[in-house]
Order: C-alpha cells, then sequence, then structure tokens
C-alpha cells in the first residue's frame, strides 16, 4: 500500500488539466499494458511516453477538449449518481485527482464509496447501455481503467455503472460489482512505474541540453 494524495479540485476545470500534465492516469492504463510484437514495448505505451513527454515541456495538457459522448456523460453523470445512491443506499463522495506520492501516476474516480470502495459511471448510448444491461460481467476494454483506479486509491472495490435515462425506469441504471484482481494491478503498477520513469528521465536529459 502506498500514500496517496487527495486534489479536491473540480474534475474538467483548468485545475485539474492542469494537475495531469505528464501525469499517467488510470483512463490511460489499458495502453500501457498492452502487449507488443516479439517481446517489444507496445506502440500505445511508446506513444503515451512521448506525450506525457511533450505535455511537461510545454507545460500544457494534450487531451484538453471533450467529444459529443463525453459531453454527454457529463452532463449525465450527476443524474446516474442519484440513480445509484437510491438504488444502493451507498453515498458517492466527489473527488478531483488521487496521486500516488512522489510520482506522477494518477486517477480521477467517478466517485468514492465509504472507506473500500469506488464507482465508474458510464452513460453510453442506447445500443452500448442495452450490451451492458445483458451482461453480469464488467466490459473488458474498462478492466484496466477500473482495477488500475483501485491500485492508485488503496481500495477494495468498484461499481461498474451504465445509465441511460431514456431506457424504461427499471433499465435505465445497470450496476456491476468487481473487486481487486491483484494479477492485473500488478501488471498496470509494474508499467505506470516504467512509463512515469521513462517521462522523467527524457524530460530531464532534454532540459540538460
Amino acid at each position: 500500500m502506498h500514500n496517496i494524495i487527495i486534489h479536491q479540485v473540480e474534475q474538467g476545470s483548468i485545475e485539474w488539466f492542469n494537475l495531469r500534465v505528464g501525469m499517467v492516469t488510470a483512463s490511460k492504463f489499458s495502453d500501457i499494458i498492452k502487449n507488443g510484437k516479439g517481446g517489444q514495448e507496445s506502440q500505445c505505451k511508446l506513444t503515451l511516453i512521448e506525450a506525457l513527454t511533450a505535455e511537461i515541456l510545454i507545460n500544457k495538457k494534450l487531451d484538453f477538449g471533450q467529444s459529443f459522448s463525453m459531453k454527454q456523460g457529463v452532463e449525465r453523470e450527476p443524474l446516474a449518481k442519484i440513480a445509484y445512491e437510491q438504488k444502493t443506499f451507498n453515498r458517492v463522495d466527489s473527488v478531483g485527482l488521487i496521486q500516488i506520492e512522489d510520482y506522477y501516476i494518477g486517477c480521477s474516480p467517478d466517485g468514492l464509496i465509504n472507506d473500500n470502495g469506488g464507482i465508474e459511471i458510464k452513460c453510453p448510448e442506447p445500443k452500448k447501455h442495452l450490451e451492458y444491461l445483458k451482461s453480469e460481467t464488467m466490459p473488458s476494454e474498462y478492466i484496466a481503467q477500473v482495477q488500475g483506479c483501485m491500485w492508485v486509491s488503496n481500495r477494495k472495490y468498484w461499481d461498474f455503472v451504465s445509465y441511460n435515462p431514456d431506457f424504461p425506469e427499471h433499465l435505465q441504471l445497470k450496476i456491476i460489482r468487481v473487486n481487486r484482481n491483484e494479477e492485473v494491478i500488478a501488471k498496470i503498477e509494474k508499467n505506470a512505474y516504467e512509463v512515469e520513469q521513462a517521462v522523467r528521465s527524457q524530460v530531464s536529459k532534454l532540459l540538460k541540453v
């Protein structure tokens, strides 16, 4: 277990983007654990190292914008939290950014639950929400992000939530409980530290020129 720093800033704010400059965040964990060809580093991992290095050198976050679906998700997320709280009786505590102390590694959870949990909220389009409704397992594309959030925040479980208010009331909310997977977390941890150190090293060398 590591020490963490909780930055209580509004997600999506200028302060939040500034804190994330050069930081390996949970949204990128799926990229860094992908396997490359022939035992080599994956191109996604190498691309992220270059992007984070560039961010530090220009002191600006590169992925500053939001797509339409992302904006819709942000707009619907408060409603999803209310629906989740009403169904589970769990209170969702907002948090800006959780950072591993002394490292540029962090996550921005959609909320923290009690002392040991967290929540990942998706507000997808109808076809995708229907897909989630019919499943009892979390979508594979979010495994690294959710497991990474548990690792960074030192928490034991996460609730994956899909919400779409266009569906009939009893079908608007899907909740899937996810517990820690230490094997996945170990892989995320190894690669996150490798990326962070590679960025630090590259920045240091470039600034000495």
